[in-house]
């Protein structure tokens, strides 16, 4: 009953025709247009847009642009962090050697040490001793041995002395100031150390002025 009734319907109805072209059936949707049979006569001019074309096969890859200009400096970012101390690098190679300076002035070449006689300190004073270099020769260090082992005997002052020369330079011996306390006499000695010098000279002061050669 049901085939008969479906072989009844297809004779008054009739085959659909097939669409071919659109510009006969102007009226026609979408879905009564058959896929694949639209060729490019049968679209509207300028009625296409991208969107349309979206998903389709692209063509070949255009010519490259010309480069655009050169865009403004943007402002500067914040100062990053620190970075990590890096590893010591090699030493270098080693430089050459520098010129030969010049050649200094001689040194002493001999040291003499002059000792006093033995200078008595009564109890209960200050007592002064002194002892000169050789001629010709001037003084580069002295001192005061005091053979008393009492705290009360004391040095008050030590210095290189200037002798009865023409000038007023303090290199002709040593003095020195002892002072006794002790509850007895007591002995010192005065020495000093001397040489023959190149140049001597001292600045203005106590001491006197000048400069004098050898």
């Amino acid at each position: 009953m049901l085939v008969a009734m479906l072989a009844l319907f297809l004779a008054l109805v009739g085959p659909a025709p097939a669409i071919t072209s659109v510009s006969h059936y102007p009226f026609w949707r979408s879905i009564d247009i058959i896929d694949g049979s639209l060729t490019g006569i049968d679209i509207k001019n300028h009625s296409l847009t991208p969107v349309d074309f979206r998903g389709s096969v692209r063509g070949p890859r255009g010519l490259r642009g010309p480069a655009g200009r050169t865009g403004s400096v943007g402002p500067q970012g914040p100062k990053g962090d620190a970075g990590a101390v890096g590893a010591q690098g090699a030493q270098g190679a080693k430089g050459d050697a520098g010129a030969q300076g010049a050649t200094g002035p001689a040194g002493p070449v001999a040291l003499t040490y002059v000792v006093s006689a033995g200078i008595n300190n009564p109890n209960g004073t200050q007592t002064s001793g002194t002892v000169d270099c050789p001629a010709g020769t001037s003084v580069t260090g002295g001192g005061v041995i005091n053979n008393s082992t009492s705290t009360g005997a004391t040095v008050n002052s030590s210095a290189p002395r200037d002798g009865s020369d023409a000038d007023t330079i303090r290199d002709d011996g040593w003095l020195a100031f002892v002072n006794n306390t002790s509850g007895a006499d007591q002995l010192f000695f005065v020495y000093a150390i001397c040489t023959t010098p190149t140049t001597v000279s001292a600045a203005a002061g106590p001491s006197g002025s000048g400069a004098r050669s050898q």
